[in-house]
């Protein structure tokens, strides 16, 4: 089913179980496919669907994007209500065949990982390391802030995770972290 063929009636109602952390899971989820620009202006979910409507790559996957961005939030249940399978969707993704982009789904992965102590530590290695302002970090609330600030000032980027690395290597213990970039880098870069 496309995301032009699903109705005002299926939109309305999954956006009725949207709340503003989910909001905020989606407008990261899509920042590669509409921009921030049209994202961060939402003020409700089918503001975000209208963003992203026209986006030829989204249309092309008949409304999977947005299947795969409610499997990434553990929204299966909206997965189901949008025509499609989650078991199907989780078992594609799981062999890497993805219409969000691997790039956003590693940095959604690390920043739901983080407890709000390690989104400090890592804020503040941003501070030292990569000279973001006392306003710029004052800023970031959520691992999601951070990753936005970090991808605009092109000190992570798609093609080039090391500073991403060394961020996560910053963290003790996180090992698991620096396994989900050392995957990314073997597959991507």
């Amino acid at each position: 089913m496309a995301l032009t063929c699903l109705t005002k009636d299926i939109l309305v109602d999954i956006c009725s179980d949207l709340d503003s952390d989910d909001m905020d899971n989606l407008k990261f989820l899509m920042k590669d496919v509409a921009g921030l620009h049209k994202l961060i202006p939402a003020t409700n979910a089918l503001d975000l669907f209208s963003a992203i409507e026209n986006n030829k790559h989204v249309a092309f996957h008949n409304g999977r994007f947005l299947a795969e961005c409610f499997e990434l939030m553990g929204r299966t249940d909206l997965v189901g209500r949008l025509g499609l399978n989650p078991t199907q969707i989780e078992k594609e993704m799981g062999q890497h065949n993805y219409s969000v982009r691997p790039f956003r789904i590693l940095l959604y992965k690390i920043s739901k990982d983080l407890a709000s102590d390690d989104v400090e530590l890592l804020a503040s290695f941003s501070l030292r390391e990569f000279k973001l302002t006392q306003q710029e970090k004052a800023t970031i609330k959520s691992a999601l802030d951070l990753f936005v600030l970090l991808e605009k000032r092109g000190i992570i980027e798609i093609d080039n995770t090391n500073l991403l690395k060394e961020m996560v290597e910053s963290l003790e213990n996180r090992g698991d972290l620096v396994d989900l970039v050392d995957k990314y880098q073997g597959m991507y870069n």
